[in-house]
């Protein structure tokens, strides 16, 4: 664009209107037109009349600050070009716009100005005499013009100067700042202009930013725009004493380390040149003036706060040398020229600290505060304070307790909100400066150390009291029980005219004081199934009389029936079974609601739901009694006798068999009334199992169990296979083969006949197949319930459940729902009830079921994978999630015969013929493209690795096309195709074979030949994956044992390696290299070798860095 018309003004204001325009207003592809518009703009080269035109004609503001940013890229980038004066003239004209056009927004301003500190950075270098670092022609322009805009009586130009200080500031502050402009300013560059700017321009600036506020502290009224220039002065000071000077000497490795280090710098450590600011007290002084004067205002308070942090942390050179003179009262009379100003500097500084905040604290002061009084207390020497006047010192010493104080009460309270937060890291902070004191305190004076002790006493206290509860705290307590009492009452009294909001709110308090109740429950106990603080209270109140014994059993029924009125809080009955009591109440109240009003009822909130069923869990295991025998050796009769006067319920009698049946009701109750709450299902099964871990018999025998389950259709519930495995667990922890039997013939019997019955009506219904999906799904559940006691007899149960699903596959192929529960069938019993099986006639029935499973889906299934496109969609997830199941089911089984504790050689000869024939299936399948799908991809190489780990002779056996197929495999995840996670499995694969292949030299020399020629890519890993800790492991001991299995074939690819032209230069050195990383004497496979030759070719990587192409 050599020049701009009009129209191409107009194009450029129409292209910003379409940019900022709402989604109403334009299309996503004109916005994206527009956007690229602009884009195109900034990487060509506009003359800078062309941008000068254009910002002088458009009222445009985001045109305006999209040529601010054009043409500070196409300066850097036409650098050299531009003679001193065209730079001089373009700085002049970004500095005088705003000067020029008042009414620009901020946004544009600030761009335009920070363009200029741009060009000022990029011309910092350009020194007038060239052999000397001197002020550049570009430094004079901009202090000349901030000067004159600092010395005006107008506001408008004070505030302007301050800002074009802060662009300035931060742009020289760190190496990043432009690092996205035009790639124009490298580091090196960026790091000696910062050290140029320290120079010549830092100081200056400073020095004319405190001239501009020195006659604004004397103002009483301060008007808006006096606020406006104090907030760029502040923004100015904090980017200044937070300053992170460049070292005198500084080498490539401190470079990087400083950088950085940059943002955690927390002391001002300026060079001697700027000792005048800090030989008088007039600067401690004018900014406690200047924060008195904001502190009202929470914005400015925080710039204040962070001037004064690092203003109580000025250290270094700075500081060394003589006093000139004291500003206020003589604290100090020098013993030492070279510590007196660093003496004076601190005590003014407490002086002026204590006296600004003894009358008292805004909110938002505390934490900076407490930063400020911490740097100053232990970033100086303790020297220091030690030299302190007596009367100073103990007036920082009052101040800093009375702060403690102060904060203590509100900082340990109860709340744990934002404020709190931030009052507790103030207490943080102010706690380590007192035990430095504390410390520290046999240095001071003996009347300084006795007001320590003294004030010491008044803290301790005060923390005591303010965590402790009444009679020797002050922290309030909170009584539950009435708060849930009133909760209650209120749940009773809810009418038409209650809101929803009313509602919500009362369940969201409800909800919070169930999980405190429940969080008290969940506390260990050694004596007793309640936690140990409630048992100790109760026991302690029925010794003092505080507490009165009452029949529990009536007590806990009578809650059952009517919830509890709040006159029962008065009458001496024990917390616990007060709390018993009204949770009782509440979980049956619940249940009501729900059985009569429906899950669709405001009242039934399914998170309050949840609440209810865990807090009940835990209620019950709190009551239930020690079982007879389980006492302490050291427990008295007294103690045992006390023990067992706590409340319980017991495990039989009517109060057991009623808290059964409330249960039991509600949990089934959710189960089929909230059908859509898998997690609230989940909790209600959850409470079955409770139960039957401490009420076995009792749950087993209840009529109303058996009542519940004739009312629904198990295989009907979405929550069937959880559902159906608490039932089954029951009936594997009862003792009674009578009461086992009646479950059997009530839950299991009833669940198999109907699916053998729908198996054999061979109908293409899909309703059938649903219904024999949801049946199959039960079958996971009685597998998923597999344990050591009662595997076998749940194994040959399911045995005709086998053979009928696999005749099922080959029936239904089409039904991708029966397939997939089918599946997940096979995968749960291989995973969890195969895992307990012993013996090897149940072994041999199973791998032969297994056996006939991958052979049905080989016919069945496989032919649809061979046209499946790679993607990571969650569509093309799912379409391999059957293949994904299989492979599960493979990796099970081998991983249960190859166990060290599995005593059965036929199963495992059965598991290696299992992996042999799923590899045979597997390995042509996996192509490219269908190893892209994540899932699918991940467990094929688990299976891989379960083999190579497990079942390494399964791959002796495998012919040259499988082996080939296999290789392919790892060669694409050793080049990284399928991510880090594949990556580290084929290495740990192909170190397993190797490993196997060498301890077993019968193998095939076609098979080892394979495996061999994966050297040149293992190693490649090896150089590529040298900073990732763990693969870079993995392929050391992959390398090894490749080298192990064959060193001919090793020494030949480093002899190629070397003959490369790119390589022959530094041929003999990386040669010398290759021969210190193998010994001269016989290779070992043994696991010390492999870590010698890890350790050897980590050094091996450093020698040869950079010598060497692959």
């Amino acid at each position: 664009m050599a020049a701009c018309s009009v129209n191409d003004l107009e194009r450029l204001e129409m292209a910003a209107q379409v940019m900022l325009a709402p989604p109403t207003q334009v299309t996503p592809e004109y916005r994206k037109e527009a956007e690229q518009f602009f884009i195109g703009l900034r990487n060509n080269v506009m003359p800078f009349d062309v941008c000068r035109h254009i910002l002088e004609s458009t009222q445009n503001q985001f045109l305006m600050y999209q040529m601010a940013q054009i043409l500070t890229r196409t300066v850097l980038k036409q650098w050299s070009e531009l003679d001193k004066v065209n730079k001089d003239d373009i700085c002049k004209y970004l500095i005088n716009y705003p000067v020029q056009h008042v009414d620009i927004p901020s946004f544009v301003r600030a761009e335009i100005v920070r363009s200029a500190a741009v060009i000022l950075k990029r011309g910092s270098l350009e020194y007038t005499n060239a052999e000397q670092e001197t002020e550049t022609l570009l430094d004079g322009t901009f202090l000349a013009t901030i000067t004159e805009f600092l010395r005006t009586t107008d506001q408008y130009l004070n505030a302007l100067g301050l800002q074009i200080i802060e662009s300035i500031a931060s742009e020289f502050q760190t190496a990043w700042r432009t690092s996205d402009v035009a790639g124009a300013i490298t580091w090196d560059f960026h790091t000696n202009a910062k050290r140029h700017f320290e120079k010549f321009l830092l100081k200056k600036l400073f020095q004319l930013s405190l001239s501009a506020l020195s006659q604004l502290v004397s103002i009483h009224d301060l008007t808006p725009q006096h606020m406006t220039i104090i907030d760029r002065f502040l923004r100015v000071a904090s980017i200044v004493l937070s300053w992170n000077f460049s070292p005198k000497l500084i080498t490539i490795r401190l470079r990087v380390l400083i950088c950085m280090r940059v943002l955690k710098t927390s002391t001002f450590r300026p060079p001697p040149c700027w000792r005048e600011f800090f030989q008088d007290t007039t600067i401690i002084t004018f900014f406690m003036q200047m924060h008195k004067r904001v502190r009202h205002n929470e914005d400015l308070c925080m710039n204040s706060m962070t001037c004064l942090s690092q203003l109580s942390c000025v250290m270094g050179d700075v500081l060394l040398g003589d006093v000139f003179c004291l500003d206020g009262e003589d604290f100090l009379q020098p013993d030492s020229g070279n510590r007196a100003l660093h003496d004076q500097y601190v005590q003014v500084f407490t002086a002026h600290l204590i006296e600004t905040f003894s009358e008292g604290l805004h909110d938002y002061e505390i934490l900076p505060l407490s930063l400020v009084i911490y740097k100053l207390f232990t970033y100086h020497p303790i020297a220091i304070f030690k030299r302190f006047p007596e009367t100073l010192l103990s007036r920082f010493i009052e101040f800093l307790s009375q702060t403690i104080i102060k904060l203590t009460s509100a900082g340990l309270s109860l709340d744990s909100d934002e404020d709190n937060d931030s009052l507790h890291e103030a207490l943080h902070n102010l706690y380590q400066v007192w035990r430095n004191i504390l410390r520290s305190k046999q240095i001071f004076p003996e009347t300084i150390c006795a007001h320590i002790n003294l004030t010491n006493d008044k803290v301790i206290e005060e923390f005591l009291m303010s965590i402790l509860f009444p009679p020797y705290g002050k922290r309030q307590l909170v009584c539950f029980l009435n708060i849930l009492n009133e909760h209650m009452r209120q749940f009773r009294g809810v009418t038409s005219a209650t809101t929803t909001e009313e509602v919500r709110g009362w369940q969201e308090n409800m909800h919070w004081l169930l999980m405190l109740i429940g969080s008290q429950l969940q506390q260990n106990s050694f004596d007793t199934n309640m936690p140990e603080e409630f048992a100790v209270r109760c026991i302690n109140g029925y010794k003092s009389g505080e507490f009165v014994r009452v029949d529990f059993e009536q007590f806990f029924l009578q809650c059952l029936s009517q919830p509890l009125d709040e006159s029962i809080l008065g009458q001496g009955i024990d917390p616990i079974a007060l709390l018993a009591g009204h949770v009782i109440s509440w979980f049956a109240l619940e249940y009501s609601a729900l059985d009569q009003l429906g899950a669709n009822s405001a009242l039934i909130s399914p998170e309050l739901v949840r609440t209810s069923l865990w807090v009940f869990g835990l209620l019950m295991t709190a009551l239930t009694p020690r079982e007879p025998g389980t006492e302490c050796e050291e427990d008295t009769d007294a103690q045992i006798s006390l023990a067992t006067s706590l409340p319980t319920v017991p495990l039989s009698g009517m109060l057991s068999s009623k808290i059964m049946e409330l249960a039991l009701s509600k949990s089934f109750s959710v189960l089929t009334k909230l059908t859509g709450e898998e997690k609230c299902a989940a909790d209600a099964i959850r409470l079955i199992i409770s139960f039957a871990e401490h009420r076995a018999e009792a749950l087993a025998q209840s009529d109303h169990l058996y009542s519940l389950l004739a009312q629904i259709n198990l295989e009907n519930l979405p929550s069937r296979r959880a559902l159906i495995k608490s039932l089954v667990i029951i009936g594997s922890v009862v003792n009674s083969d009578v009461i086992r039997q009646r479950m059997y013939n009530s839950i299991l019997e009833p669940l198999a006949i109907k699916f053998q019955t729908l198996v054999q009506q061979k109908s293409s219904s899909a309703n059938v197949d649903t219904q024999l999906a949801d049946l199959v799904e039960c079958f996971s559940g009685v597998a998923d319930a597999g344990q050591s006691d009662a595997a076998i007899i749940l194994f040959r149960f399911l045995q005709p459940i086998f053979e009928s699903c696999l005749a099922l596959m080959a029936q239904k192929p089409e039904s991708q729902l029966l397939v997939n529960s089918i599946l997940e069938f096979f995968k749960t019993t291989a995973d969890v009830l195969f895992f307990y099986i012993e013996s090897s006639d149940e072994c041999a029935i199973f791998h032969k079921a297994l056996l006939s499973l991958i052979d049905s889906y080989k016919k069945t299934q496989l032919q649809k994978y061979h046209s499946l496109a790679a993607s990571q969609d969650e569509e093309e997830e799912s379409k391999t999630a059957d293949l994904c199941t299989l492979i599960e089911i493979l990796c099970h089984s081998v991983s249960k015969t190859f166990m060290p504790t599995f005593d059965g050689a036929g199963s495992v000869e059965n598991s290696a013929k299992i992996a042999l024939i799923g590899l045979e299936m597997l390995l042509p399948l996996m192509s490219e493209n269908l190893l892209k799908i994540p899932t699918l991809c991940n467990q094929f190489f688990r299976l891989l690795l379960f083999i190579s780990d497990l079942a390494p002779n399964t791959m002796m056996e495998i012919n040259d096309k499988m082996m080939s197929d296999f290789l392919h495999c790892l060669r694409l995840a050793l080049n990284n195709d399928f991510g880090m996670d594949r990556l580290r499995a084929s290495l740990e694969i192909i170190s397993n074979l190797a490993s196997q292949f060498c301890i077993e030299p019968t193998g095939s020399d076609a098979i080892r030949a394979h495996l061999s020629s994966l050297v040149n890519k293992v190693f490649e890993a090896a150089l590529h994956n040298s900073c990732e800790v763990e693969i870079f492991g993995e392929a050391s001991n992959a390398l090894y044992s490749l080298i192990c299995l064959n060193k001919e074939n090793f020494s030949q690819y480093v002899q190629e390696l070397l003959q490369r032209p790119e390589n022959v230069t530094n041929a003999s050195r990386v040669l010398e290299a290759f021969s210190r990383l193998l010994p001269s004497e016989e290779l070992s496979i043994s696991r010390m070798e492999k870590r010698a030759f890890h350790e050897r070719l980590d050094r091996f990587l450093v020698e040869i860095h950079g010598l060497i192409c692959l």
